[in-house]
């Protein structure tokens, strides 16, 4: 253990987009009382960083495992995940969470999960004992940024920054180049650039740390986001010009 840390394994002992791994038993070995948690990595960043999360692992519901279930509400032989979202299931009455903030997705269950801040140490992944006020996927907070210091929360914080967003489906990079201005670009699972254009945004607030931003690419597609800095997740809501519509969520991060 160092510094409330403590080692679960090198980086290579967890592959990218698998099912979240039970680390209890390594960080209960040194702390016996710690709360049990899952360690889930993501895809790697773009400059090829891995990118880990811990969250605790009891359902906030009923207090079911979420990996195995407890056998009397529900259980199942491997944890219930959708990497694409990053989506975990409580298989005891269905309770879904973000593997990687802690977030509710869908109840019954309505208290996020407790985040466990992780560290890269000599390729080795450390989890902190203590639960962290600070999303796990958040830069802005690995770094000690401190957005709310920053801002107040009520003014838009994306102005002058480069987020790159995971929708599962796809990952584009938003640089909020001012108030009114976003370049978006796609950016390939192997790291290379794809489409990009700017456009013209109108930002509205919500509530602290929460805003809907709108825009109309140039083929007349129209996006509305709504963006939240608190628990870094995008809603993404897109009208194509035959009058289709799809929506998708997503996690974000600030790479500049």
């Amino acid at each position: 253990m160092t510094d409330g840390f403590v080692s679960v394994g090198k980086i290579s002992d967890f592959q990218p987009n698998q099912a979240p791994t039970d680390i209890t038993p390594i960080v209960q070995k040194v702390a016996p009382t710690a709360v049990p948690r899952m360690l889930t990595r993501f895809s790697d960043a773009v400059d090829g960083s891995p990118l880990f999360a811990s969250v605790a692992s009891t359902c906030t519901h009923r207090g079911c495992p979420i990996l195995t279930g407890d056998g009397v509400w529900g259980s199942t032989d491997k944890p219930i995940y959708e990497s694409a979202t990053h989506i975990i299931t409580c298989p005891c009455h269905n309770s879904q969470f973000d593997a990687g903030v802690g977030q509710v997705v869908r109840g019954p269950a309505r208290i996020p999960l407790l985040p466990f801040a992780t560290e890269i140490r000599n390729g080795e992944v450390y989890v902190a004992i203590s639960a962290s006020a600070a999303s796990p996927l958040s830069l802005i907070h690995r770094a000690g940024y401190n957005l709310r210091a920053a801002f107040g929360g009520t003014v838009f914080p994306g102005t002058g920054n480069k987020y790159l967003v995971d929708f599962g489906a796809f990952v584009v990079e938003l640089f909020f180049e001012n108030d009114g201005t976003l370049t978006y670009t796609g950016v390939r699972r192997d790291g290379s650039r794809g489409q990009s254009e700017t456009v013209t945004i109108e930002t509205t607030y919500l509530r602290d740390f929460l805003f809907m931003v709108t825009w109309q690419e140039s083929d007349k597609t129209s996006v509305v986001h709504i963006e939240d800095y608190d628990q870094y997740v995008i809603h993404t809501n897109i009208t194509n010009p035959d009058q289709s519509f799809v929506k998708y969520r997503g996690t974000f991060n600030l790479i500049r």
